[in-house]
Parts: structure tokens; C-alpha cells; sequence
């Protein structure tokens, strides 16, 4: 079963490996989001694995039941005004 965690700033949802499983996106306003295969939000090295998406309110991103899988954890950029939830295990 995935866990659900809102957000809507900058966030490190998971610092261990992880399942990305959807993003719903509740409200915008020109926000963008990105996502990165990051387990530590003071590391240098991580992976893109959704790049400045440009969303609009009420979207949602289903990944399947498996999910996209990170092996260092999930850390989501939001740049202006984004509220979403993340769908992951």
C-alpha cells in the first residue's frame, strides 16, 4: 500500500529507497516540480527523474502499482506556488 505525503515546498519525502507511485497536484500557480532520486537533501550527487514538469491543478500521474523505484530516496524541488501529494512506498 503507498503512503500519501502533501507537500508544497521544497521536501526530502524519503531518504531511504523508495516506489514513486502518483502525484496529484491540488493547486498551482505557474509552480513547477521536480523530482530527484536523492536520499540526503545536502547531497550533491542525484538523479532527475521527473524534469521541471509545469503541471496544472487537479493533474494526477499514476506510475502503476510497482512504481518508479529510487534507490537513494525521493526529494521533491517546488519552485513558485505547487500544493501536491505524492503517492509513494
Amino acid at each position: 500500500m503507498a503512503l500519501p505525503k502533501a507537500i508544497s515546498a521544497t521536501t526530502q519525502i524519503k531518504d531511504t529507497a523508495a516506489r514513486l507511485t502518483s502525484i496529484t497536484v491540488s493547486s498551482t500557480s505557474a509552480g513547477t516540480l521536480t523530482v530527484y532520486n536523492r536520499g540526503d537533501s545536502t547531497a550533491v550527487a542525484a538523479s532527475v527523474v521527473i524534469d521541471t514538469l509545469t503541471p496544472s491543478a487537479g493533474a494526477h500521474f499514476y506510475f502503476g502499482e510497482e512504481g518508479i523505484a529510487l534507490d537513494k530516496g525521493l526529494y521533491a524541488v517546488i519552485a513558485n506556488t505547487l500544493k501536491c501529494t505524492f503517492g509513494f512506498k
